[in-house]
C-alpha cells in the first residue's frame, strides 16, 4: 500500500497485508454511511466502496449479486507463459473497484505485466460510469432500518454473524445521487501481474486486481435510479439490458477458469510447455525447436476425465505459411501409459504444419468430444537439413 491510510477501511487493509509482493497500490476507500458520519465526503468511499458496497446486499436478487462491478476487456500479454497460447488480444474479466498495480522503477525481482486496464477510462464510458451517493436519511432512516432488522427483514447472508446491526446498515435509507462521477485513472496501467520472489526458492506470485474467479456478462449499461427509498440493501445501481445467458457461447461463471488453472500451475513451477489447456480439454504442446526434420514427436496436455479417454491429433499444411489446407485427422492416441504423443512423419513433406488436438471420452456407453479450438495450438516448419 503506497498511500498513508486515512480511513478505517484503509487501515484495515494495511494491517492485513503480507508484504510478499514488491508491487504497490494506492488504495482509497471508506465504508459508505460510516465515512459520512465521521465527517468525510461521499467520494471518500473510492472505487472499492462504490462497486463492492453500493452493488447491494440483497442476496435474494440475482441481478444484484450476479451483476455487480464492471466487466472489462483487458489487453493481455501473449509474451507471458500464462497467455502465450491464447489467440486473442484481450480477455474479459470482472472488476469490482480495486486499484491498479504500481511497479517499482528498479524492482528486486522479475515482474511480468500479464494484462493492463483498457485504454478507455471506465468513468469515460457512458455504459460503465457511476456517481457517488450521499446518505440523507439521518437518525430517522436508521431507526426505520432498525425496526425492519428486528422484524427479520434485510438478512445479509455474507454477514450472518453481524445479524441485526448489519441489516440496519444495509437497510438505512434514503440515499441521494450526487453530481460527482467516480473518476478513474487506470488507463493502460497494470491489471494482472506475476512476480518471481528474489531468493533461492524463487517462489512465484500471481496477482490480479480483477476477479477472474467470478462470472462475466456481455452488453448492458449501468442505471442509477434515485428514488425516495434507496438503500445499500437494494443497490444504488443496476445493470440493464445485459445479453441473456442463453445467447452467449461461454459458461459465464467458468469463463476464466483456465486463466486460474494456468496461473496456479505457473506459480507452482509447472514447466511452461505443460501448462493446462487454454481452449477445451486438451492442447498440443508447443514444439521445440521451431524447425524440425521430416519425422518428430508431438506431445499434448489433456485434462483427466471419468471414462475411457483418447486424444486425436489434427494438422494442416502450407507451403508458404500463408495458404493452408483443410484440417485433417492424423491419428488417435488411446494409451496414456507413455503420455499423450504422436510420431509425426510430415505427410506433405517440407513446409509448415499447424496442429490441434481433440479429447474423446467414452463414459457409460456415450462418447463426449470437445469442440475444435478457434485456431492452432502449435506450429512448426519442416525443413530438409
Amino acid at each position: 500500500m503506497l498511500n498513508e491510510p486515512s480511513s478505517f477501511l484503509e487501515r484495515t487493509i494495511r494491517n492485513g497485508m503480507l508484504d510478499i509482493s514488491c508491487s504497490g497500490m494506492n488504495i482509497h476507500g471508506s465504508i459508505p454511511l460510516f465515512c459520512q458520519f465521521s465527517g468525510k465526503s461521499p467520494s471518500s468511499v473510492g472505487h472499492m466502496g462504490v462497486h463492492i458496497m453500493y452493488s447491494g446486499f440483497n442476496q435474494l436478487d440475482d441481478n444484484i449479486n450476479y451483476h455487480s462491478g464492471v466487466c472489462l476487456d483487458v489487453p493481455v500479454s501473449r509474451d507471458s507463459p500464462i497467455f502465450d497460447d491464447y489467440l486473442e488480444e484481450t480477455r474479459r474479466v470482472r472488476w469490482l473497484g480495486a486499484p491498479d498495480f504500481v511497479i517499482p522503477e528498479n524492482p528486486d525481482r522479475e515482474i511480468y505485466v500479464l494484462a493492463t486496464f483498457p485504454e478507455e477510462e471506465i468513468s469515460d464510458n457512458e455504459s460503465t460510469q457511476y456517481h457517488y451517493w450521499k446518505y440523507t436519511g439521518g437518525i430517522r432512516g436508521l431507526a426505520k432500518a432498525a425496526i425492519k432488522g428486528f422484524m427479520g427483514e434485510g438478512q445479509v447472508q455474507y454477514f450472518d454473524n453481524l445479524g441485526v446491526p448489519m441489516s440496519i446498515y444495509a437497510l438505512a435509507g434514503d440515499w441521494e445521487k450526487t453530481d460527482v462521477i467516480a473518476k478513474t485513472n487506470f488507463s493502460n496501467k497494470p491489471f494482472w501481474i506475476a512476480e518471481i520472489y528474489p531468493n533461492n526458492n524463487e517462489g512465484r506470485i500471481v496477482r490480479c486486481t480483477g476477479h477472474p474467479e467470478h462470472n462475466v456478462w456481455w452488453g448492458g449499461y449501468i442505471k442509477e435510479e434515485d428514488t425516495d427509498s434507496n438503500s445499500l440493501y437494494e443497490s444504488l445501481y443496476h445493470w440493464m439490458d445485459i445479453t441473456p445467458e442463453n445467447e452467449t457461447i461461454e459458461n459465464e461463471f467458468s469463463y476464466n477458469y483456465w486463466t486460474l488453472r494456468r496461473s496456479i500451475a505457473w506459480a507452482t513451477k509447472v514447466p511452461d510447455n505443460d501448462l493446462p489447456p487454454v481452449y477445451g480439454k486438451s492442447q498440443v504442446s508447443d514444439i521445440y525447436p521451431y524447425e524440425q526434420t521430416l519425422t518428430f514427436t508431438i506431445e499434448g496436455n489433456v485434462k483427466t476425465a471419468d471414462g475411457i479417454t483418447s486424444t486425436e491429433l489434427f494438422y494442416r499444411y502450407s507451403e508458404d505459411n500463408s495458404t493452408w489446407t483443410e484440417w485433417t485427422s492424423y491419428g488417435t492416441d488411446d494409451d496414456i501409459s507413455d503420455g499423450w504423443s504422436w510420431e509425426f512423419n510430415s505427410p506433405n513433406g517440407i513446409g509448415y504444419y499447424e496442429f490441434y488436438s481433440i479429447r474423446h471420452v467414452i463414459h457409460k456407453e456415450s462418447t463426449e468430444s470437445e469442440t475444435a479450438p478457434p485456431g492452432p495450438d502449435a506450429i512448426v516448419e519442416v525443413v530438409d537439413f
